[in-house]
This record gives structure tokens, sequence and C-alpha cells, in this order.
């Protein structure tokens, strides 16, 4: 895949040498939310000034996109493989120290690739990310891996897996052995540091239409369910997680439930929008997994630029459009900005690991007359071609530069370093 989008790359830099509006004439359309974002980072800055900072170490760790589960068949391409190996590679040289990977179900469901008549690729899978498990622990990186499900449209694009419709044709009852089956394998063959076994209930639900997941206590069940399997089919030493958004509004009850599975190690917060008081639940959930004797930690974060009366209309987990602003170089800055606060947070609040999701930004951002003038789609194409290109050329941005920083302790507060 890497010759692909390095190809891809190319064709994407000729598009940037064009004539393109300013960056302050494209940004006037998001000028208010640009300026809303940093007002809110500049208070959750100075609120964290007034808590202790930990002195436990935090993980620092980083997407590694190029292993998405999402890419489904993309990832047994011989090419796949390259882009992984670049992508690591590139990661460990700004000192990130692990890597999260999505093996969504049915990747690993032996059951699912027999009814397409394919149970080799379930092989093939497994296979594959046993490799990447060796890759990263062959680096000295911490391998984080998430099972959860697989993400729609352009997110899965040229992926072969119709993952959504094949939830539809299950009964809970299935859906849950799925997903046990699924997780087991993980644990069984690729061998995480640890595994999150479902962080976005409300996602979870919209994608699969389980209305049992929008229960607190239904969803607990089938984390204690996936611990209690795990367990008694002898991996019980690999660490479980599971958890909620920080912008999901009954979170809390979320929280409070898995709290009582003495099996599950961690809490596992996503945080992606910060608006309303999304950042003050991400303190308070915190405090919740600690109190209950749980660790915390965030296996998903970047700076999701929306508005409030945005949040009620548009769905990122199917819709690109609000993803699609990150790729422009405008909004570098807050990047770095919401990093460092981000690390100032783990501290702050005892979160022990922390993934920045968005990691191809730290490679590569794209012209903003290019992300104003196109399709969202498009806007994701480019700027995957444009992280890939950069990784093979060997640049990084100041974002990569900032949180390179951070990792090293040379940024203390939500000030991007240099």
């Amino acid at each position: 895949m890497i010759v692909r989008l390095a190809r891809l790359g190319m064709a994407c830099a000729l598009f940037l040498g064009v004539a393109c509006p300013a960056p302050a004439q494209v940004l006037s359309a998001h000028r208010d939310l640009y300026a809303t974002l940093g007002t809110t980072l500049a208070r959750f800055d100075e609120q964290l000034d007034a808590r202790p900072a930990s002195a436990a170490p935090v993980l620092f760790a980083a997407e590694l996109l190029t292993a998405n589960g999402n890419r489904g068949k993309q990832l047994l391409r011989p090419e796949a493989r390259i882009g992984v190996d670049l992508e690591l590679d590139r990661l460990r040289a700004l000192g990130v120290q692990g890597v999260t990977v999505a093996i969504p179900f049915p990747l690993l469901y032996d059951p699912y690739w027999q009814e397409q008549g394919d149970a080799a690729a379930s092989r093939d899978m497994v296979e594959f990310f046993r490799w990447v498990a060796g890759e990263v622990h062959g680096r000295g990186m911490k391998l984080l891996v998430e099972s959860g499900v697989m993400f729609p449209g352009v997110y899965s694009a040229g992926s072969e897996v119709d993952a959504n419709a094949y939830y539809q044709t299950l009964s809970d009852a299935q859906y849950v052995e799925g997903r046990v089956q699924n997780i087991i394998a993980i644990a069984r063959d690729v061998g995480p540091d640890i595994l999150s076994v479902g962080s976005e209930p409300d996602t979870e639900f919209r994608l699969t239409g389980k209305e049992f997941l929008r229960d607190p206590r239904a969803f607990a069940r089938m984390v204690r369910t996936f611990v209690d399997r795990t367990a008694a089919a002898g991996f019980g030493a690999v660490p479980l997680a599971a958890g909620t958004g920080t912008w999901y509004a009954p979170g809390a009850s979320y929280v409070a439930e898995l709290c009582k599975i003495g099996g599950l190690a961690a809490i596992d917060l996503h945080l992606y929008p910060i608006n309303r008081d999304y950042l003050n639940k991400a303190l308070a959930f915190a405090q919740q997994g600690h109190a209950c004797g749980k660790r915390v930690t965030m296996l998903e974060t970047w700076l999701e630029k929306i508005a409030d009366d945005e949040l009620s209309s548009t769905d990122a987990a199917v819709d690109p459009t609000i993803f699609a602003r990150d790729a422009s170089n405008v909004w570098a800055p807050l990047d770095q900005r919401f990093l460092g606060v981000m690390a100032k947070y783990a501290r702050a609040a005892g979160v022990d690991t922390v993934s920045a999701f968005w990691s191809r930004y730290f490679f590569a951002y794209l012209d903003p007359g290019l992300v104003a003038h196109a399709d969202a789609s498009q806007v994701l194409t480019w700027a995957s071609a444009a992280a890939a290109q950069a990784m093979v050329d060997g640049r990084v941005t100041d974002t990569g530069l900032s949180y390179r920083a951070i990792i090293a302790g040379g940024a203390t507060a939500g000030t991007p370093s240099r």
C-alpha cells in the first residue's frame, strides 16, 4: 500500500503547489470555532494548574493507522507490511512508546469468514496481526489493541468487509458470542499489553443497532462476559479495559457499572470533542475509575473541530466531514496545544496511557485551500497520501515535533514545543 500512497502523495504535493487562498481567508468560515476551542483549552489548562500532578509515568502512544483493522482485507496485501514497518520506525523516532491497533469484530471470527466462503482470510488476518505484534514488541514498544466494531463508509472503504450488514443478521446472543471469540483470538494469537473490549457504547449501538448497548447494566454484563470467558480460556493475564467516550451523557453510569467487574483491569476513556462539559467529565470519569481501584487509560484522543450546534446534527462515526477538517494545516497550533493539555491532564488525573489517534498529522497536513474545496472523503485520501509520502521522505510536522517534546518531558504545559 505504501507504494500506491506514495504516488498519491506526489500528486497531492502537486496540488499543494497551486495558488490557494491564504490560511486566514479559508479559516474565516471557522474563525469563531478556532477561537472557542482555543479558549476552552486555555481555561482547562488553567484548571489543571490547580491540581497536583502525579509523579507516575505516562505512556504516550499513537494510532498505528496502517494496521487499523477497518482496512479489512487491504491488510493482507504484501505492501501493507511495508507501510506498517515504515510507520513504526517513524513513530519510534518521535519517541512514541506504544501504538494502538484496532482489531474489530469480525476480523478474527472464523464463522464470519466461513460464511463468506473465505476461510483462508481468517488465518491470514491472525498471521498479520501476530506479525504486527512482533514488529511492535521488537522495537521495544507497547501494543494497545481495541476490539470493538468496524466503522462504515469511508473509514472501511476497500476493506471488502461489510460488517454493518453482518451485524444486522445476528441476534444479541450471537453478537456477544462473536465478540467473545474475536477477543479471545486477540488475547491468544496477538498478545497485546492491554486490550480494550469496548470504550464507546453509544457508537457501538449506532453501528450495530443492538439496543441493549444503551443500557449501562447490559453493556457491563457483556463486558463481564468478555472478562470471564477470556479468563476461562486461559488468557486472564491479558489486561482488559472498557469504558466510554467523555462526550456520552450517561457515561458516569457506564463507568459505575464497569467498576463492579472485578477482573476488569482498566477504565478506558475516549476524548475527541472538548465542547460543553466534556473535559470536566474526563476528570470525573478518571476519578471514578481510580476510586474503584482501576487503572485509567485513554486509548483514543484527538481534538475534534466541531461546534456546539453541530454535535447533534453530525455523526463523525459515519460522516467524515468533521474529521476532514483535521487535515488543514491551519489547525496545527491547536493540535499542538491540545496534545500538551492532554499530557497535563494525564498527569493530573492519573491516566497512565494516552494515545493520539490521527497520528498522520505528525507527518503532514494539507494546504487549507485544498481542504476547503474538496469532498471530505477525498480530503482524507489526500491526507493519508501526504502522510505516507512524508514518512517516505522522513519529514515531520511541528505537531510531530511537539509530541516528541511532550514525550521527552520538554512540554510541561499546554504550550506547544519546537
